[in-house]
């Protein structure tokens, strides 16, 4: 398997496991940071390509400014108000 699928895959494992041995959303966070999984959200959501890696450092951001702080900057990059909420609710 390649690519995104393969992330997927692994994370579907990771959940299931974590499933069997009694474990919830509530007891365990799984956090991400794979540029094919953000190449894939970022494309699917419509972020033009040249503001790609601006994008990215925004998002990098998140664990460490207020998310309005991030929402802002997002607007201000030039990205739509309608992307900025789905980038910020799948990412949060």
């Amino acid at each position: 398997i390649q690519g995104i699928q393969a992330e997927a895959e692994l994370l579907s494992a990771m959940v299931t496991f974590f499933k069997k041995v009694g474990l919830s959303s509530e007891d365990v966070g799984i956090k991400v940071n794979s540029r094919l999984v953000i190449t894939e959200i970022l494309g699917s959501l419509g972020v033009p390509e040249d503001k790609f890696a601006a994008t990215c450092v925004l998002i990098d951001k998140l664990e460490k400014v207020p998310l309005e702080a991030v929402r802002d900057d997002l607007t201000e990059l030039g990205l739509t108000e309608e992307i900025v909420l789905q980038l910020t609710t799948i990412l949060t």
